[in-house]
């Protein structure tokens, strides 16, 4: 169900908008049109805020096209959200395209190319993960020539160049960071692993050390960016914990970088001496929260975030115009509460 704010901004998670339909993609993109003979769904899929709007149809005569630029295709969150927002599309009937990089790092001028890529195929409307400031001109081109655009995991305000957002509230988000650390005993000395300086990851990082500054316990020494790559994580972090010895807990809201975090906490042979509080099961969480590396990582309801973010533009065809704040609900696990988590359809 859609929780209305008048004029506020629409947010969609996505840390993160996904899937768009790319007629032209580059040659090192992957482009996948969904219909109903040709969609495959999940085994689970969570039915918690799309109940009301599933068995909506689209109301307008012409047949609404969907293009979404998916950041990172075979990454397993945005491979989850992509496949529930398949399915939510062929429910729906409408037509989704999803476009997105092959590799394992997230290409902001791939994306960015492929949004410009909609425009000019005059879509109906883009869904893509605004990673950084630089998605917000071409962004705002789409809405100005009326192509309704859906942000996952985007900015707090995404103002003129989003219809709505689907997503995490990453300030909040940083704060439930803070909010597990602080009930841990002792001191607890925080690196940072942030994708960059702006868009979410700054939302994120200013969360967490706005909440740490009320705590007597937890205390932000430093922060590193990576760019969303997992191939910069062992590297940097691996520098920053040299740098800064007495740091004991590492934390990120990336999924991506988790291999390279646990790769430098276990070079330094500091296994139980630093946890790392991370993000999501995929990318090698789950066997860091069973090998104790981990001592939390978030979840999330990817699945909602990707069929809400199909009704959301189907609302916008239909007329449903009032400006969207739509959060995925999060939750931290740790080692022995992570598979009923999983069983609940969370990810």
């Amino acid at each position: 169900m859609s929780v209305k704010y008048g004029s506020s901004r629409v947010y969609l998670l996505g840390p993160v908008l996904v899937c768009a339909i790319a007629l032209a993609a580059c040659s090192s993109s992957s482009d996948k049109a969904t219909t109903a003979e040709e969609t495959s769904a999940p085994a689970e899929i969570s039915e918690t805020a799309t109940e009301e709007s599933a068995a909506e149809t689209t109301e307008s005569a012409a047949p609404l096209t969907i293009q979404f630029i998916n950041p990172l295709p075979n990454q397993g969150q945005w491979r989850i959200i992509g496949d529930c927002m398949a399915e939510q599309a062929k429910a729906k009937g409408v037509e989704l395209t999803e476009t997105g990089s092959t590799g394992q790092a997230l290409e902001g001028s791939e994306m960015v190319e492929q949004i410009q890529q909609a425009i000019a195929t005059d879509r109906g409307a883009i869904i893509t993960f605004p990673a950084s400031e630089a998605f917000t001109p071409v962004l705002k081109e789409a809405v100005d020539k009326g192509i309704i655009v859906g942000t996952l995991y985007g900015a707090d305000d995404p103002g003129d160049s989003a219809s709505y957002n689907v997503g995490a509230d990453f300030g909040q988000w940083g704060a439930k960071v803070v909010e597990t650390l602080a009930g841990r005993p002792g001191d607890q000395v925080v690196g940072l692993v942030v994708a960059n300086e702006t868009g979410p990851g700054k939302l994120w990082m200013d969360g967490v050390k706005a909440a740490a500054a009320e705590t007597d316990n937890v205390k932000i020494v430093t922060e590193v960016f990576t760019g969303d790559e997992s191939s910069t994580a062992l590297p940097r972090v691996t520098a920053m914990l040299t740098a800064n010895p007495e740091i004991n807990v590492v934390a990120t809201h990336m999924s991506l970088v988790t291999q390279g975090i646990v790769a430098a906490i276990e070079g330094k042979d500091a296994v139980g001496d630093i946890v790392l509080v991370g993000n999501s099961p995929s990318d090698g969480g789950k066997e860091a929260l069973e090998s104790g590396v981990a001592y939390t990582m978030l979840l999330q309801g990817l699945c909602d975030a990707g069929k809400q973010s199909i009704d959301l533009a189907v609302d916008f065809y239909n007329g449903k115009t009032d400006v969207v704040n739509l959060p995925v609900p999060t939750e931290m696990a740790s080692k022995d509460t992570l598979e009923d988590f999983l069983q609940k359809g969370w990810g």
